[in-house]
């Protein structure tokens, strides 16, 4: 039963030190970003970290290294798994799209008409809302 509390979600600390390492090596803690750069390098982490996940679902990346390694939290040794390299394909499709947009509208911002002005910071609060509702977010002060 203890094993079935390990598998939820709030348990799983794993996938977002795992984000976390990816977000660093896009915008590390030593370098100032304004806050559009931090944006762009943000979303730059998080593309890289859904091709990781998903080349590990589609069966891409492998297990490479099975070795052994001392736990502190668990007082004993724990098997641990090093994967191989991720594709970097990823970023090479950006590039190639950002080069043939590029080309297609010459110099300057692209002309597309059909694109409206986003206000971010006005839409924050929905989005926030809406991933509240979405993952039921429940405060104990609400309760009472």
């Amino acid at each position: 039963m203890s094993d079935l509390d390990k598998m939820k979600i709030e348990s799983m600390t794993s996938y977002v030190e795992n984000f976390h390492s990816v977000c660093i090596r896009y915008r590390p803690k030593r370098k100032f970003f304004s806050k559009t750069g931090f944006a762009r390098r943000t979303m730059l982490a998080v593309m890289a970290y859904n091709e990781n996940r998903m080349a590990e679902v589609r069966g891409d990346r492998r297990v490479s290294v099975v070795y052994q390694s001392f736990s502190k939290a668990k007082g004993e040794r724990v098997t641990k798994f090093k994967k191989g390299p991720a594709s970097e394909q990823w970023k090479r499709e950006i590039v190639r799209s950002a080069i043939d947009l590029k080309q297609q509208h010459g110099s300057g911002h692209p002309k597309d008409e059909n694109h409206e002005e986003i206000d971010y910071d006005e839409n924050l609060e929905i989005v926030i809302d809406k991933f509240e509702d979405l993952l039921h977010f429940d405060s104990d002060d609400d309760n009472e």
